[in-house]
């Protein structure tokens, strides 16, 4: 995605992800043993608890606080903190990692051999190129009970001669509009299917169907404003929501 933003941006994939793992959880096809309804209910009522907790300051951390009040202090620090780094196995070894991080790939997050590398006992910072990868893994995991912040625009921010991709150029200047759009329809809830019960176990389920599908669940801004363009013809396929506060709405 070419538009990248500091924290506010970080906060926006976090609220799409959790959409998006609501919408997934609906495709699975399985035919369930608990009642879709209370399903949803269930899982809602989690995530939006998790969500009150991180409001105030959000999961986010910035590479001047990574590296001045942990790593420069490591020797302290390490009981308290673990380094994880989500980009690919590949970038991890070849193009340099930040010090005393592990690496397990974004799409990987909740395997168990995963899981199985993350301590929860202690607070998992994780990132990745830009952040998206790393608010995408570090929401799932919070949702988990992990204690997790992601690193504020990943690798870009801390290193460019490591960060592999192309730098954001910050020439960002699609058209705004300043009215407000509001929906004309109530629509129903997603349809939640599965076989697990109580709200850690769920979200693993709807996670790993979640990161089982293919492709990023990230979209340039190029593409979304080929769909603004072209609206009369794709608005029955898309919603375009803005989750930022309404005064900056």
């Amino acid at each position: 995605m070419d538009v990248r933003a500091g924290k506010g941006g970080s906060r926006e994939l976090l609220l799409l992800l959790l959409a998006a793992l609501m919408v997934a959880c609906g495709k699975t096809g399985d035919t369930g043993q608990t009642p879709a309804s209370d399903t949803f209910q269930t899982t809602r009522a989690s995530i939006q608890t998790w969500l009150t907790d991180v409001r105030d300051e959000g999961p986010i951390i910035s590479a001047a606080e990574l590296k001045e009040t942990i790593l420069d202090d490591w020797d302290h620090q390490k009981e308290y903190y673990q380094i994880v780094s989500v980009r690919s196995p590949d970038d991890y070894r070849h193009a340099g990692h930040i010090p005393h991080a592990i690496n397990i790939y974004w799409v990987q997050t909740v395997t168990d051999e995963s899981l199985a590398r993350l301590d929860s006992t202690r607070t998992l910072i994780l990132y990745c190129y830009y952040g998206h990868g790393s608010m995408i893994s570090a929401t799932i995991l919070g949702l988990l009970g992990y204690q997790c912040y992601s690193l504020d625009l990943g690798m870009m921010n801390w290193n460019l001669d490591a960060l592999v991709k192309e730098p954001w150029d910050r020439q960002a200047d699609h058209e705004i509009e300043t009215g407000a759009t509001r929906a004309m329809e109530s629509y129903p809830a997603p349809v939640l299917t599965g076989h697990r019960t109580g709200a850690r176990s769920i979200i693993l389920e709807m996670a790993r169907a979640y990161f089982s599908g293919e492709g990023s669940p990230v979209i340039r801004s190029d593409d979304v404003k080929t769909l603004v363009d072209g609206w009369d013809r794709k608005e029955t396929e898309y919603q375009l929501v803005d989750v930022r506060s309404k005064e900056d709405y």
